[in-house]
């Protein structure tokens, strides 16, 4: 399986040496935005968003596709979180 996104943009932002507030800062988004994405609470960026990141963190050509090839296909969904077990019945 293809590493997700977040997990990419956080392996990049870590060998950088930046903090989640530094990226947010260079790439002018808000940390919340940035750790949402890390956390792949948010799995959909727009464009804009991964230029800013992609240039935020100064990549080389094959770093910058290879964050864009993490990317979900367009009309992929992400799979639905499994329903939590019902409690044991009480005697």
């Amino acid at each position: 399986m293809a590493e997700s996104f977040g997990g990419r943009l956080k392996q990049l932002r870590e060998a950088a040496g930046l903090s989640q507030e530094e990226l947010a800062e260079r790439a002018r988004l808000s940390t919340d935005a940035v750790s949402a994405l890390e956390r792949g609470t948010r799995t959909r960026p727009y464009p804009s968003t991964v230029r800013a990141l992609a240039d935020a963190l100064d990549l080389a050509p094959e770093d910058r596709s290879g964050l864009l090839a993490s990317l979900p296909a367009r009309g992929t969904r992400r799979a639905p979180e499994p329903e939590p077990e019902p409690p044991p019945p009480r005697r």
